[in-house]
């Protein structure tokens, strides 16, 4: 479904495929007419996950209204079931496996199997107390430990409409350590965003081993290297390794412009990469 082939793929400054005419263009125009609108979004508004890092809105698969909007749109309804599904997982392990396991990812890809988990939205009342107890740390660290024993070979998929506005961006960072790859399509345009909400990748100055990497680090010490506008049927998947250090510049445009897109993460059910101390 994705026009994608491994010849799409650059390593440098980590392994990602930028891709133009991501999807068929009609079946493309199809998506980005039924793309969510406002209400959807403003749905979300008494929600405490209304605003998302950076200041986006989300609608993900555990948010109220998400399940009536996809039944609703045949569109949305068809790319989502093929997102949610062994091909799409198969997919993204034929791309990234191999360069994985050369920045020691702990997963292993050869048992990879898809997984319908949806992860829950809020803390569970044990992990809050636990926050509250400042023992957070000790609840995260047994619960991986359990999910890698009982779960090793599962795969899910994350997915977000998302809708980025006047004062969106996000700062340089790689995703969690549980993520092991990332996909997102831009459905809109530089004239319908306005100035900025690029997706920026960034290249680390210093060469080091895969699991020193910080995850949030500053601009002096990973510069910008490469950025990637919004365009229509424009497309980004990236293997969310150590030193997989992305951005996105702010967006400034005026009101009613709006950086629609979709954010999809490929994720196992416990931490697949090596956090530094």
């Amino acid at each position: 479904m994705l026009n994608v082939q491994r010849a799409d793929l650059s390593e440098d400054p980590f392994p990602h495929v930028l891709k133009d005419g991501i999807l068929e263009p009609g079946f493309y125009a199809d998506l980005k007419r039924e793309f969510p609108g406002e209400a959807a979004f403003e749905r979300m508004r008494n929600e405490r996950n209304y605003l998302q890092a950076g200041g986006r809105r989300n609608l993900g698969k555990s948010d109220a209204g998400f399940e009536e909007f996809v039944a609703g749109s045949p569109a949305w309804r068809r790319l989502l079931g093929w997102i949610e599904s062994p091909a799409f997982i198969r997919l993204n392990v034929d791309l990234f496996a191999d360069l994985a396991r050369q920045r020691d990812c702990r997963f292993e890809f050869s048992r990879a199997q898809y997984s319908d988990h949806r992860p829950r939205r809020y803390p569970s009342i044990p992990e809050r107390v636990a926050n509250k107890l400042r023992l957070g740390e000790l609840w995260r660290g047994g619960k991986d430990r359990l999910n890698r024993a009982l779960h090793p070979d599962d795969l899910f998929v994350d997915f977000h409409f998302a809708r980025g506005q006047a004062g969106y961006a996000r700062e340089i960072h790689t995703d969690n350590p549980h993520r092991f790859a990332v996909m997102l399509i831009y459905f809109c345009n530089k004239e319908e965003v306005g100035e900025g909400g690029e997706l920026a990748l960034h290249k680390h100055r210093v060469d080091k081993p895969h699991a020193e990497y910080e995850q949030f680090p500053s601009e002096a010490d990973a510069p910008e290297f490469k950025l990637l506008g919004p365009a229509d049927n424009r497309g980004a998947l990236f293997l969310n390794c150590h030193n997989a250090f992305h951005s996105v510049t702010p967006q400034r445009g005026a009101p009613g412009k709006f950086r629609n897109f979709i954010y999809v993460g490929v994720s196992a059910r416990s931490n697949i990469w090596r956090v530094a101390s």
